[in-house]
């Protein structure tokens, strides 16, 4: 537990930093940052309702969810990005619904893929299945609320910010 609190500070700032670095802009790295908390909560709400506790494979669970999380996070505001970029003679909505609703299907490929490969991880049974299922479980429930936030929110506030 106390390399636990030397670990965690250190991946969420490495997450921060490299995502700044890849995107550039304080904007949309606020908005791919916004996925982390929705995974986790996704995460809790899962293992709160099948009744499984906080353990170390948990948190290591939660951790590998962080990074699949502003993954799908960056992922949809560089779609955001490019097509605004592009579009030049489409209006702001226009390219936000291209760059959001357009490209949905391998976004949602994507944590289709995720989702099929954790839930044999729960259901395993024999040695070493209680722990692999602790780590799969708070990324399976993370994974859903981070493609739901990166689908849903995002585009939201993105089309939000530039209202203003």
């Amino acid at each position: 537990m106390q390399d636990l609190r030397i670990i965690v500070p250190l991946v969420l700032l490495l997450i921060v930093v490299l995502v700044y670095l890849s995107l550039g802009k304080l904007f949309e790295t606020f908005l791919v940052l916004l996925t982390l908390p929705s995974s986790l909560l996704g995460g809790f709400l899962l293992m709160y309702l099948l009744d499984y506790k906080l353990s170390l494979a948990s948190v290591a669970g939660f951790l590998a969810l962080l990074g699949i999380a502003a993954e799908m996070g960056i992922v949809m505001v560089v779609y955001i990005m490019k097509s605004l970029e592009e579009g030049k003679d489409k209006s702001f909505e226009e390219a936000i619904y291209e760059g959001a609703v357009k490209r949905i299907r391998p976004k949602a490929m994507t944590m289709l893929a995720i989702v099929a490969g954790l839930l044999p991880a729960i259901y395993l049974k024999g040695v070493g299945a209680e722990v692999i299922s602790r780590i799969a479980l708070p990324m399976l429930g993370g994974v859903v609320s981070a493609f739901l936030t990166a689908l849903f929110i995002l585009p939201a506030l993105y089309s939000f910010k530039h209202r203003k």
